[in-house]
């Protein structure tokens, strides 16, 4: 009688597992999924923003970095300088 008992309860709690994997199984990997991708996309976003916390502190405190900035981004030149452009 325990023996059947048991079957019973055992296959009463399969049948409800498969029943809520069946409806809510896909859900769970679609979700799981969007999860890695917006982990992903939060460790690009964390990496970005370290080197643009990193260039704003240079910007402040490194005059030379800053001049360099200056040159290469508006092509800014020192008063005894003169700049020469060339077409490629």
């Amino acid at each position: 009688m325990k023996f059947l008992i048991a079957v019973v309860i055992i296959t009463f709690t399969a049948i409800v597992l498969i029943y809520f994997f069946q409806r809510k199984g896909p859900d769970y990997f679609k979700t799981r999924s969007e999860e890695k991708k917006l982990s992903i996309e939060i460790r690009k976003l964390r990496d970005e923003n370290d080197k643009l916390k990193k260039e704003i502190y240079l910007l402040k405190n490194d005059p030379f970095y800053l001049e360099k900035y200056a040159r290469d981004t508006f092509g800014l030149a020192a008063s005894n300088e003169i700049i020469f452009k060339f077409d490629e």
